[in-house]
């Protein structure tokens, strides 16, 4: 059975409990303060992995990651890039990105099994949440994990807009200008006079 101290920190309510003393019960092997149903857990990680492999935070990790890896691939199989078809190609990014995303997913997992670090990390934003309002932590986790969906997925979206923009933009940059488009840009700048019939 749970102390009641603990709770009543799930329940949003004033409690005795140190952050030293929460992280110890987070931690603990025994499974009677796990705060992550499996499914939440799952649900976490796999928007985490999403926030990673769109670089949310801006560090470029996961397209490291991935050179890396397509670099040791490469090396180990003794294979020249420019050399491989298209369709090749593709099927190694494919390989590399599968590994990569396991290896993530592990990496997480593990981080969770060991150190409850998953757990600690939403606890304690959502101990931070109550100082706007009080909930619950099973009502808190279910809007978080709404709003990081919400959020990876309109981040995909941008991303994705932006990187059409950037080849129409590019698409159009080395596109050739019709001949009546150049004349009227060189008679706005007045390269030649236009003679009047």
């Amino acid at each position: 059975m749970r102390p009641i101290e603990f709770d009543k920190l799930l329940s949003g309510k004033p409690h005795s409990l140190s952050k030293d003393e929460v992280d110890k019960m987070l931690t603990s092997s025994s499974g009677k303060y796990c705060i992550l149903p499996k499914e939440s857990l799952l649900e976490e990680i796999s928007c985490r992995i999403d926030s990673w492999i769109l670089d949310v935070a801006g560090r470029r990790d996961f397209q490291h990651t991935f050179n890396v890896n397509l670099r040791r691939y490469l090396h180990k199989s003794k294979l020249q890039w420019e050399r491989l078809s298209v369709e090749r190609q593709r099927e190694i990014k494919y390989e590399v990105t599968n590994l990569i995303l396991q290896q993530k997913r592990e990496e997480l997992l593990s981080l969770e099994r060991t150190s409850a670090s998953i757990s600690k990390d939403l606890y304690w934003q959502f101990e931070e949440s109550l100082k706007d309002r009080a909930e619950t932590f099973p009502n808190w986790l279910a809007e978080h994990l709404k709003k990081f969906k919400r959020t990876v997925e309109t981040f995909r979206t941008k991303a994705e807009e932006n990187a059409k923009s950037l080849v129409k933009e590019t698409v159009n940059k080395h596109a050739v200008a019709g001949i009546n488009d150049l004349e009227l840009r060189l008679k706005k700048v007045g390269y030649f006079q236009v003679d009047k019939v």
